[in-house]
């Protein structure tokens, strides 16, 4: 029971602070406490597990893109119980073609099964730590990576894409989406195009990186929200690795002239 009592003190906590945590990717595409599976006998409309007897409190999810123009995904959820049945596992879909998929809660990594099917996707399902009980909250994360999302747009104007859709696994009270473009890109700047869809409710520029930040409130299981980014690569180094870059490049001069003179 201690032991007990004392992971929910831990869960609270990460409730409190799961808008600014920071987690670590894994680089490992197939963690030690996951299986892989591929079920084409699967249903090829998976049905949502629960629609009244679980809510996400939050769900916020970082996107990363890339040099190489891949996501990297991280989705912390906030999961209340709001029936007597204590809850052992969570299951949802990612429409996607996806790899490194690694769970975790604040303690450590978490026991998942993962299947693939041609028609929707990727069916993960996370063993919770302990069976939730009613009334109670915990929060564990999933991250994962996508590739081949991202794509050029040559023509008139020469920029990137990504057009990300989210389906909202449960009924959600809060759900934030914070994304970062590569270092030194910028959003698109032309009339005839705008760099965003929807519009965000905050863009932060910092570093030489760009972070996007969407908020919703009041989200429906199976739900969707489609969000569009358009950027461009902008300059390969900043205005002081120029600088640092010429610099360098005047003292190695400098020293050649002066071997050669002497």
């Amino acid at each position: 029971m201690a032991s007990r009592n004392h992971f929910r003190i831990y869960a609270l906590l990460m409730f409190c602070v799961s808008c600014s945590l920071i987690f670590l990717i894994s680089s490992s595409t197939f963690p030690k406490n996951s299986r892989l599976q591929n079920f084409n006998d699967f249903p090829a409309e998976p049905k949502f597990l629960s629609t009244t007897n679980e809510t996400l409190i939050t769900h916020k999810m970082t996107v990363k893109i890339n040099q190489d123009h891949s996501l990297a995904i991280v989705s912390t959820f906030v999961l209340a119980n709001n029936d007597t049945t204590p809850l052992s596992f969570f299951s949802y879909t990612i429409n996607a073609t996806i790899d490194s998929v690694f769970c975790y809660d604040l303690i450590d990594s978490l026991p998942f099964t993962w299947v693939v099917n041609s028609t929707f996707g990727n069916l993960i399902n996370v063993t919770l730590r302990y069976p939730l009980l009613k009334e109670e909250i915990y929060a564990f994360s999933v991250s994962y990576k996508i590739k081949d999302i991202v794509f050029h747009v040559e023509g008139v104007f020469d920029y990137f894409e990504l057009d990300l859709e989210i389906t909202h696994p449960r009924d959600t009270l809060k759900f934030t989406l914070e994304m970062t473009l590569p270092i030194y890109a910028e959003l698109l700047t032309e009339d005839a195009l705008k760099p965003f869809l929807p519009n965000p409710v905050k863009i932060v520029r910092e570093n030489d990186i760009t972070m996007i930040r969407w908020e919703f409130s009041g989200r429906k299981i199976g739900e969707s929200n489609l969000f569009v980014v358009r950027y461009t690569p902008g300059a390969i180094f900043s205005a002081s690795e120029d600088n640092n870059n010429l610099s360098l490049f005047l003292s190695l001069f400098g020293g050649i002239i002066l071997g050669v003179g002497s």
